[in-house]
């Protein structure tokens, strides 16, 4: 379920090239979403921008009670990163980037440099990253930020240090936030290169 949330346009158009609700393309505006479980609201909401030739998403989870937020892959634009984190609150507590490749962290040296905020990135892709991550994440370990939780699930096969980010909270639906390991209808890139045996 999708509501409008105060102060910015919530698309809920059906792309002809996705064909489902929240596609959202470059210069689109912010796509917002407030699960809802039981008739009650999620505890957080989900904002989400495209940017770059590449289409990235890039993820603003923000909390309802303390407006503790959550970036997932500063992919570029900052500009327009920037947009997308001020648009509810003017602090940025942590940015997670869910692998290494280019497309996914050309924005985060500005983003971090901006907020001075915690960066998270999966353990075997750290060295990778334009920013040293402050959290090196592996199978299990949590980003926190305010009453907010992020799980990282390690999804090696996109990158050595592919991670998935899983937000819950008890009676809320699950979000999870896959970088290119999982595409609207199918599964994304998951092999880095060609195995051959000897």
């Amino acid at each position: 379920m999708t509501h409008r949330l105060p102060g910015m346009t919530v698309s809920q158009r059906r792309s002809a090239d996705s064909g489902w609700p929240g596609h959202v393309t470059p210069g689109d505006p912010a796509w917002g979403y407030v699960p809802h479980s039981a008739n009650q609201p999620a505890p957080w909401t989900v904002r989400k921008i495209s940017v770059s030739e590449m289409n990235n998403n890039v993820y603003l989870v923000t909390s309802q009670a303390t407006q503790a937020q959550i970036l997932i892959d500063a992919a570029a634009e900052p500009d327009n990163v920037i947009g997308l984190i001020e648009s509810q609150s003017s602090r940025l507590d942590a940015v997670a980037t869910t692998h290494s490749h280019w497309d996914h962290h050309r924005a985060l040296t500005d983003v971090v440099q901006r907020y001075a905020c915690t960066s998270a990135a999966g353990v075997a892709d750290a060295a990778g990253m334009p920013v040293h991550p402050d959290l090196k994440l592996q199978h299990g370990d949590s980003l926190r930020a305010g009453d907010l939780k992020l799980k990282a699930i390690a999804l090696r096969g996109h990158t050595p240090g592919s991670t998935a980010f899983c937000l819950s909270a008890a009676g809320s639906p699950t979000v999870l936030f896959t970088g290119d390991s999982l595409f609207p209808g199918g599964p994304g890139a998951t092999q880095t290169r060609k195995i051959s045996r000897h």
